[in-house]
């Protein structure tokens, strides 16, 4: 019966208790309601951004917002190292998250010990005009006209002329290293630092600067490899010019457009080349490995040969040209004694300059 009661007891303060929460409240009473997420909370929160709608943030941020410093360009006479080194000054690192603890506005140089007794605001959206925000940077090329600025709250009616007037306090996201940790927060003029983002607009132009230089450097490495070679010496037939085990920079452009474009002589008399092996020179070589006197290293197919041109011999009906060619050294050189004239289809093209073991150009 004891239980009955006091459950009975439980009931009856749980209905007083839901009719008092009922009742309405004045208006002094109440719990302040939160404004509604201002729209560009998701801009800043995002890990991506499309590389279409990346621009300077600065006039959008609020505190507590996160934002990530960048250089950007040079912009008139100043460099690019001054930039940096003057930010460096103050505490803020380019490529480092910042959080904003604090907005003031204040048009008086900033105390580095007082810090400054500016007016407080809680955001910087509405305040500018947003057009100021338009940016023209490599990477950073859109506005900021998605942007819907009808359930900003502009800080009673307080209207920003230069950016020189805000000042952000801003502390690093994240620890950093010993170097480069300070007594944070520090305090920085809206305009100390060329450009604004996001956390998701820096990780995706950081993303495509990484893939374009990459696309560079594969073009290039194309480029060249198509331009130049680099051929080891195995042989002793062009002492005293080229040693064995010297390794020579060969250019490719000339032959191939001498040959394919101009129609004209690949090489002339006395010029050096390297050159693939044709047939006649395997043959030879398959011939002379049977006999016993024949001490040769083993050729790969790949492996170019390096002669000099001895004679040009044309070929007016073929519009063709073949090439005489021998070693320096004549006593250790396969050539053209043995294997016949070169067809100028196999010439690949012309030494530049010994890159090993000493460097510089033939004699």
């Amino acid at each position: 019966m004891m239980m009955i009661d006091e459950l009975l007891v439980i009931i009856l303060i749980t209905c007083i208790l839901c009719i008092t929460l009922s009742i309405e409240r004045p208006i002094s009473e109440r719990p302040i309601t939160l404004l509604k997420q201002r729209t560009t909370k998701a801009l800043l929160t995002k890990e991506w951004e499309s590389p279409k709608r990346i621009y300077d943030i600065r006039h959008l941020l609020s505190r507590y917002d996160s934002f990530v410093p960048v250089i950007g360009r040079q912009t008139g006479n100043v460099s690019y190292l001054d930039i940096r080194r003057d930010m460096f000054d103050i505490g803020l690192y380019p490529g480092v998250e910042y959080r904003i603890t604090d907005i003031t506005l204040d048009s008086n140089p900033i105390d580095p010990i007082k810090g400054t007794s500016g007016q407080s605001i809680s955001s910087l959206i509405g305040l500018i005009n947003k057009k100021d925000t338009t940016t023209t940077t490599p990477f950073i090329t859109s506005n900021n006209d998605d942007i819907d600025y009808s359930n900003s709250r502009n800080n009673d009616n307080i209207t920003i002329n230069n950016d020189n007037d805000v000042i952000l306090s801003v502390r690093p996201v994240y620890p950093l290293i010993d170097e480069l940790e300070r007594e944070w927060p520090v305090s920085l003029r809206l305009n100390q630092a060329p450009y604004y983002l996001s956390k998701g607009m820096y990780n995706t132009i950081t993303v495509m600067g990484s893939l374009s230089i990459s696309i560079l450097f594969f073009m290039t490495c194309f480029i060249l490899s198509n331009m130049f070679t680099v051929s080891f010496v195995n042989s002793r037939s062009m002492e005293t010019t080229i040693y064995p085990k010297d390794l020579i920079l060969v250019e490719k452009i000339t032959p191939l457009i001498s040959r394919e474009l101009l129609h004209t002589h690949t090489a002339k008399e006395n010029d050096i080349i390297f050159f693939q092996q044709p047939p006649k020179l395997i043959e030879y070589i398959k011939e002379q490995e049977s006999k016993d006197n024949f001490n040769r290293r083993k050729t790969l197919s790949s492996d170019l040969i390096v002669k000099r041109v001895k004679t040009v011999i044309d070929d007016n009906d073929n519009h063709h040209h073949y090439y005489d060619v021998r070693g320096d050294n004549s006593d250790y050189s396969v050539d053209s004694r043995m294997i016949g004239l070169i067809d100028e289809k196999y010439i690949v093209g012309h030494p530049i300059l010994r890159i090993y073991p000493k460097f510089g150009t033939l004699p």
